[in-house]
């Protein structure tokens, strides 16, 4: 299916969507001169590695996959993430049984097999993937050097990180929507860009200074791209079976509420605000002592910046096994090297 094809299945008012991703003065063009417009856009080489600079690994994988087979590939689970192929105007999608398939256009696989060719699609890749190693470090530890950031990512990837690479994520638009930011040597998340947030990263740096680092493996590392994300623990269980009994919610709103109760504990908000938040779902606190209980477990364990992302209880545990260690030893934290050149230093 060639280009002309793809777009003449699409209705007018498609045609006009896709055609304003690329240009305007198209509100009163007929269908085939929306087809043409947009075709002159979508094979321009420059407007299309613009667009193709941001698309994720996730979405390059798919595209390999669709442009190796004649009849496009099926997205059997969520599709939202790909239908920005067909919002450009690069793909015919077709609903079907199993899931949704998209149908690259002819000329776009072949401008795919290219951008393979010239480096273009490794080299996106790689800069999209330190973003997100970007993105999740300062979810998940508020504040990091530039340095650590690099020892970390060279922990999982090969090959390391350079200088010459993180500056140009650095000063690229991937972090145009304000999910990073760079001061000094440091990469800090955006809330310490905003009034008082000097004060309050160096008093964060004095509170994790000293303390060992968690570093969760590759997979789990990068779920922190999402700035809500919360690991789903046995105690976020425990919540939410309280919540149910104490509260009698449905297991939806339960596992709502356990979830902003984990992002209110990481940032060690007052207890009133718990309580404003289940007032939002309709529920009236008689007794105050059962909730605090379950707040203090959940506090107790999940991640925070002050613990450069060990929860308190791992932190105390922790703590407890170093009294015990030998210098030559393993250190505790997990790095791998001799404490004593370590968390002992």
């Amino acid at each position: 299916m060639n280009l002309q094809e793809v777009l003449m299945k699409k209705t007018v008012p498609d045609l006009k969507h896709t055609a304003s991703l690329y240009t305007d003065g198209y509100s009163k063009l007929k269908k085939a001169e929306l087809v043409a417009l947009c075709m002159e856009m979508i094979l321009d080489k420059n407007m299309f590695e613009a667009y193709a600079e941001f698309y994720p690994e996730s979405l390059w994988d798919f595209v390999k996959q669709a442009a190796e087979s004649e009849n496009g590939t099926v997205c059997t689970g969520d599709p939202f993430e790909y239908t920005v192929l067909e919002e450009l105007g690069l793909a015919h999608v077709v609903q079907e049984e199993k899931g949704v398939r998209f149908i690259l256009a002819d000329e776009i696989k072949e401008r795919y097999r290219k951008l393979v060719e010239n480096g273009f699609v490794a080299t996106v890749c790689r800069r999209g993937l330190i973003h997100r190693y970007l993105c999740a470090a300062v979810n998940l530890y508020g504040v990091i050097e530039q340095m650590e950031l690099m020892r970390i990512f060279d922990m999982q990837n090969d090959p390391p990180m350079t200088m010459e690479e993180l500056a140009d994520v650095l000063d690229s638009p991937l972090g145009y929507d304000e999910v990073y930011a760079v001061k000094e040597n440091y990469i800090v998340n955006p809330v310490f860009t905003e009034e008082n947030g000097e004060e309050e990263m160096d008093k964060l740096l004095v509170d994790a200074y000293s303390k060992p680092r968690y570093i969760p493996e590759k997979k789990e590392f990068l779920r922190y791209t999402d700035p809500d994300y919360r690991e789903y623990t046995e105690h976020t269980a425990d919540l939410e079976q309280f919540l149910q009994k104490e509260y009698k919610v449905s297991a939806m709103d339960a596992f709502e509420i356990a979830h902003e109760f984990a992002i209110m504990a990481s940032f060690t908000v007052d207890v009133q605000n718990y309580v404003d938040l289940l007032k939002d779902y309709d529920i009236e606190v008689k007794y105050i002592e059962p909730l605090l209980r379950q707040i203090a477990l959940c506090a107790n364990n999940v991640r925070i910046w002050e613990n450069k992302g060990y929860t308190p209880n791992e932190l105390h545990a922790m703590k407890q096994s170093m009294a015990r260690v030998g210098r030559n030893d393993p250190c505790p934290c997990g790095s791998g090297k001799k404490y004593k050149k370590c968390c002992g230093k």
